[in-house]
């Protein structure tokens, strides 16, 4: 099996861009597997909108090596090509001695034993990107590892044709293709990319500058770089109970950051799962079991989800009853009493006797280590927003990061609201999570 990281120096360098360009030239001829490093949701829905099937995050912190070995083993089965997306800059990640692997780009590519493609943004550069491009094969090497293949990103022919020429003179590692200054850009806002469906016209663009880019890059040496891959050896993962559960999963605009290994899994176990919309439709899906909010975007929303008071009450109704449900962040914030968001008030469903105040600066960031009642995980927050509560709650999780430790998630019957994003397969004790609220909801059906 071929497989290939596209990889880069640094942050916002293209790689989703160009990522998506490959994809588009690639899988002509190709069956593909799509990957994203680390625990972006977006960058994975863009190229599910460019293949039309899906793509899985790969994350060694919060998943564990052994896990995300198998779970690529498991999405690369009857595939002609795998790419991942690295994230961020190729060596960045967690500083902490305590991990086997830092969560890098570098990492998850050696773990998995995967050519590295580098992507060298050479915009406002010269003849220094030269330079930038022998410190990482140094560093690479240093590390017992091999970049495969370069790329250079938004530059010019006269330019590509120098540094190609000046490298050969230093390493042996070719400089495989150029992208010059295309007419496409993937829009950004407070949490990453904007949802590809926001943006017009995006596949006619991409097919368009992927014509382009045919005639700039080597796609022939690209994958006579990368084919002949040693495969590494996973380990299946298995499990005993069923569940024979219908799962309503709230999706629409406002709503949609889900690991699709979780929704995977829900149905490997058994469980039915029923989409609904918070913003079109006027009630929950009748005889549900459990429901499972995501996070998203409520926030840009809040005027459509208020205006569905339908929904809301019906939902409120069904929970105060007893009926079980996840909220991560941006379900949580859904749950809650008033919403704030740019000076302006929006009433929340009321399930949590708390209010939401957004603010423009990150207030919880990274990855963190979670406690709930003895079930241990790893876990990731990304928002903007605070919780304020009327009266001190009591709190489900206690959550370290480093030396700092704060808490986070309350209950009301059976509804569980949280900030962080959890992924069924988090180290130690994903599974065990999953499991308490699947007994849960089994539970509530009697």
């Amino acid at each position: 099996m071929k497989a290939f990281m596209l990889a880069s120096t640094k942050s916002n360098s293209g790689k989703t861009l160009v990522t998506l360009l490959l994809m588009e030239i690639l899988k002509r001829n190709n069956k593909i597997a799509a990957f994203k490093a680390g625990p972006d949701y977006i960058d994975p829905k863009y190229h599910e909108t460019i293949l039309g099937s899906p793509s899985y995050n790969l994350d060694i912190p919060i998943m564990g090596i052994n896990n995300v070995e198998s779970l690529y083993l498991k999405h690369s089965q009857d595939k002609d090509l795998s790419i991942i997306e690295g994230v961020m800059g190729l060596f960045d990640g967690i500083n902490s001695k305590d991990l086997d692997s830092n969560g890098s780009s570098f990492d998850l590519a050696k773990v998995l034993n995967i050519p590295i493609i580098l992507l060298v943004d050479c915009k406002g550069k010269a003849q220094s990107v030269l330079a930038e491009i022998l410190g990482f094969i140094k560093l690479v090497e240093y590390k017992e590892y091999r970049i495969s293949g370069i790329i250079l990103n938004r530059t010019t022919q006269r330019n590509f044709e120098y540094i190609k020429g000046e490298l050969s003179n230093y390493s042996e590692i070719p400089i495989i293709g150029f992208i010059p200054n295309l007419d496409i850009e993937l829009e950004s806002r407070h949490l990453g990319l904007k949802d590809p469906t926001e943006i017009k016209k995006l596949k006619e663009n991409l097919i368009r500058n992927s014509e382009i880019i045919t005639k700039t890059i080597n796609l022939d040496q690209l994958l006579n770089y990368i084919d002949n891959q040693k495969l590494i050896e996973g380990k299946n993962i298995t499990f005993k109970k069923e569940r024979f559960l219908k799962v309503g999963i709230a999706l629409d605009e406002a709503f949609n950051f889900y690991y699709k290994d979780n929704l995977d899994l829900l149905k490997e176990l058994g469980c039915e799962l029923i989409y609904f919309s918070p913003i079109h439709d006027k009630k929950i899906p009748e005889n549900l079991d459990l429901i499972y909010f995501g996070g998203g975007y409520p926030e840009l929303f809040l005027e459509e989800l208020n205006r569905n008071k339908s929904f809301m009450n019906d939902l409120k109704e069904k929970l105060k009853n007893g009926l079980t449900c996840i909220a991560e962040c941006g379900g949580f914030i859904y749950l809650s009493e008033k919403i704030t968001y740019q000076n302006k008030s929006y009433k929340g469903v009321g399930i949590f006797n708390c209010n939401v105040d957004f603010k423009n600066h990150l207030v919880r960031f990274g990855y963190n280590d979670l406690d709930f009642d003895g079930i241990k995980l790893k876990s990731h927050e990304f928002h903007y927003s605070d919780i304020i509560f009327k009266k001190k709650p009591k709190y489900l999780f206690k959550i370290t990061k480093g030396r700092k430790t704060w808490n986070d998630g309350i209950r009301f019957k059976n509804t569980f609201g949280f900030y962080p994003h959890i992924h069924f397969y988090a180290q130690r004790d994903g599974l065990k999570f999953l499991n308490f609220i699947l007994d849960l909801a089994d539970g509530s059906k009697s």
